[in-house]
Order: structure tokens, then sequence, then C-alpha cells
């Protein structure tokens, strides 16, 4: 079945999406913030990409 549509996107998919593209970052953003206090320094970016939504010529 071809996952396009909300409404057929089960929970689980929903749930291991969620994983990597949440709570993956956060856990990463707090390990690394930690590390730059006890360095004293340093910044977090975060960057995305609308590839996936938009498509441009």
């Amino acid at each position: 079945m071809k996952e396009d549509m909300l409404g057929q996107v089960s929970m689980d998919r929903f749930r291991a999406l969620f994983e990597v593209n949440v709570f993956a970052t956060l856990e990463s953003v707090q390990v690394t913030a930690k590390m730059l206090v006890e360095k004293g320094s340093g910044k977090i970016l975060f960057l995305s990409s609308m590839a996936g939504i938009s498509v441009t010529p």
C-alpha cells in the first residue's frame, strides 16, 4: 500500500519517524550541549531540507 495519505500511514510508521527525526535529534543535542557547557562556549545549529516537500525544476 502506498503511504502518501495521512490516514494510510500506520502508527508504527509515525513512531519510527518520530524516533529518528525528533527523539534522536533531541538526544544528540543533549549530548552536544553538555560538552559545550563543559567547554564554556559553542553553538548548536539546526539545518533541514524542504526537498522532501517542495520540488524545483
